[in-house]
């Protein structure tokens, strides 16, 4: 069965999509089958990123290797479905009794307020939550935490700085982080920290993962008794 996974906030623009895209670059570059599933109606950004990707790789002169000599040194692109929050948790459904697929991603609208949500949390074996140093940020987060709770008790979060600012406070990121542990006991806070560099921003839905994904990865496979453990320790 493969393991269903979501970056959620209460809050657009934390990250999700872009960690969303890097998490499934590295699974796929580690021959894991991994699926997206768009769920940010009516935007689709992850969906229409791939739609652009592709037409850059079709245009000749631009010096980018076509799709077709990628897919000639193995690299496949993994298939990233758009859909929306009410079918997504139908299609899960259907998919999450699959032996074909390693991995889900759902990618999620910046609210929880949406028909639906319920059933996809239903699935997931794991939320991730991803937060900025500020305050609206940080809100969101601590809200999140505490929706997805409401709606499953059991379900596995974790918390994720997604970006900090440079000028940050260690001693307040600390003070949340143990409010975060003594209040919600149950979250795993990621040491790995994601945007420290612009490997993130430039990512496509086609190339490599950043090579700075890596510690994530290593602490994700705490969580998972999945293939990307045995990938991490080989």
């Amino acid at each position: 069965m493969p393991k269903v996974l979501s970056f959620i906030c209460q809050k657009g623009g934390t990250g999700k999509s872009t960690l969303t895209k890097a998490t499934a670059a590295f699974l796929n570059d580690h021959n894991m089958s991994c699926v997206v599933i768009d769920s940010d109606f009516p935007q689709h950004s992850l969906f229409n990123q791939r739609q652009r990707d592709l037409y850059k790789l079709s245009t000749e002169g631009n010096g980018l290797p076509t799709l077709e000599a990628l897919q000639e040194v193995g690299v496949k692109p993994y298939p990233i479905d758009p859909s929306n929050v009410e079918t997504s948790g139908i299609r899960l459904t259907a998919m999450t009794s699959s032996k074909a697929i390693d991995f889900m991603l759902v990618d999620l609208p910046g609210t929880l307020n949406v028909e639906g949500i319920r059933q996809i949390v239903k699935h997931l074996d794991l939320a991730i939550i991803p937060c900025e140093m500020e305050v609206m940020s940080i809100q969101a987060a601590l809200d999140t935490i505490h929706i997805l709770h409401d709606f499953r008790s059991e379900l596995r979060i974790g918390f994720l700085w997604s970006r900090l600012d440079r000028n940050h406070s260690e001693t307040g990121r600390k003070g949340l982080e143990d409010y975060i542990r003594r209040n919600s006991p149950g979250v795993y806070i990621f040491n790995f920290i994601a945007f420290k560099n612009r490997e993130f921003r430039e990512i496509t839905t086609i190339g490599p993962a950043p090579d700075a994904l890596s510690p994530f990865m290593d602490e994700l496979a705490v969580f998972l008794d999945s293939p990307v453990g045995a990938v991490l320790t080989e």
